[in-house]
């Protein structure tokens, strides 16, 4: 952008007062807002030019360089010489006759939609002051059941000495009958009809026990019941866990928030205002960076390819950083942070030393969702892009135990390992790679 644009794109004279500035800048911020209707690019361009004209001293220089760059360009269109008759020998085609490479065409706004996630999250962070979290509640385990245990216990007891104490006297009686019983006494006859009841009653009560606890080893609702309760015990310690980070987060925004919020209002991108956001802001602000990064690599690439950034895709809106629809049909393109040095070894990633398979854990969501939304059976190939400053090597390595082809490479690589062709990829026929051009523009929606 140029020192002339500042003024132009907040719809105001070079000899505006501060006042005047701010009007201008707050109607501009609203219409060009993407929730109200403008776009990610519009927006970036208003707080850019409100980061240098809004602030005294950076406005005083900048309206110097305008005065300095004006003088300049008036002496040069004096000291440039006539132009050369038609025909002459010795003329030369200016820079801007010279053909220029036709490059790839490029669709999107590459860390648009993470800066201003940046930026939503900075101000909420300046502007709202943080509440502390609410501790989760304490699960009380339900321990209600269809009926007491041992309520059915006695229950079955109750019967099962009844029946056995019956069975009993009848098998006694049944075996007596017919014999002498002129020597026994009434009173020993009753005797006997007695203790075989009791006997027989026990035996009963005892083998209810073995059955009850059965009965209730098998009930479903007494298992369904006990899932429940380790669903909840897990679910509740989750909570805690989440708990103890977000009150470790919020006790760290008392202590680094700043008590002038002013400046790092004005100026969101600077060096200061990063540095004092907080860890989820910056993540988003490393990843738009990142994104850029990897679009500037991607621009030499030539005509037979085609690339959006920035997309959300499926019922989910499942983010992808870039989509690149080439000679070896659709390549996904991821854009990576990290914090330390990072190698491949054996077709495993290592950051800092240790292994993270949850970077390709997470990549297989993305790329179902693609070829989902495309309708395609699935994507030719994914690439994991990082800074060459973090490589061991920035060359183009292939990594191990991902659903499909996944590479991992330095910015600096990616358009030459595109133009040359990705290894073990098929070339893609022509009307696949027009299909799938128009189905990009129909089937994704940019972030």
């Amino acid at each position: 952008m140029t020192a002339r644009d500042h003024y132009h794109v907040l719809g105001v004279s070079a000899s505006a007062d501060p006042a005047e500035l701010k009007r201008a800048y707050r109607r501009m911020q609203r219409s060009s807002h993407p929730d109200t209707g403008g776009s990610a690019e519009r927006f970036r361009v208003v707080q850019e030019a409100w980061a240098v004209i809004g602030n005294p001293k950076r406005r005083a220089a900048y309206d110097s360089s305008i005065r300095s760059g004006a003088r300049s360009a008036e002496a040069k269109h004096r000291a440039r010489p006539a132009a050369p008759a038609a025909g002459a020998r010795g003329t030369t085609r200016t820079e801007q006759e010279r053909p220029r490479a036709r490059r790839a065409d490029s669709h999107g706004h590459p860390g648009g939609s993470a800066r201003l996630l940046y930026l939503d999250l900075l101000r909420g962070w300046l502007i709202n002051y943080p509440s502390p979290p609410t501790p989760p509640v304490a699960w009380a385990p339900a321990t209600k059941k269809r009926g007491p245990f041992l309520h059915q216990w006695a229950k079955l007891c109750r019967r099962m000495i009844v029946v056995f104490a019956t069975v009993g006297v009848v098998l006694f009686l049944i075996l007596v009958w017919g014999q002498e019983v002129e020597g026994i006494a009434p009173l020993g006859l009753w005797g006997s009809l007695a203790f075989v009841a009791g006997i027989s009653g026990a035996s009963g009560a005892l083998c209810s026990v073995p059955i009850g606890v059965m009965r209730m080893l098998q009930d479903p609702y007494r298992r369904e019941l006990i899932r429940y309760r380790k669903k909840m015990a897990l679910r509740y310690a989750a909570a805690q866990k989440e708990y103890r980070s977000a009150r470790q987060a919020f006790e760290w925004n008392q202590r680094n928030r700043p008590a002038n919020v002013t400046p790092l209002l004005e100026s969101p991108y600077s060096d200061e205002a990063v540095a004092a956001a907080p860890a989820a802001a910056r993540s988003w602000f490393e990843k738009a960076r990142a994104q850029e990064l990897t679009a500037r690599a991607l621009k030499p690439l030539g005509l037979d390819f085609s690339i959006w950034h920035d997309l959300q895709v499926g019922p989910k809106k499942t983010r992808i950083d870039h989509l690149v629809v080439g000679p070896q049909g659709l390549i996904l393109i991821e854009s990576m942070t990290a914090s330390g040095p990072v190698t491949v070894e054996f077709g495993t990633l290592i950051h800092c030393g240790q292994a993270v398979p949850e970077v390709l854990s997470s990549m297989r969501p993305r790329l179902l969702a693609v070829a989902t939304a495309l309708g395609i059976g699935r994507v030719s190939a994914a690439i994991l892009v990082y800074p060459d400053a973090f490589l061991a090597d920035a060359q183009l390595q292939k990594l191990r135990g991902a659903p499909e082809p996944t590479f991992v490479i330095g910015a600096s690589r990616l358009a030459d390992a595109l133009s040359a062709g990705l290894p073990d990829i098929e070339t893609s026929t022509p009307r696949n790679i027009d299909r799938l051009r128009n189905s990009m523009g129909v089937e994704t929606q940019f972030a």
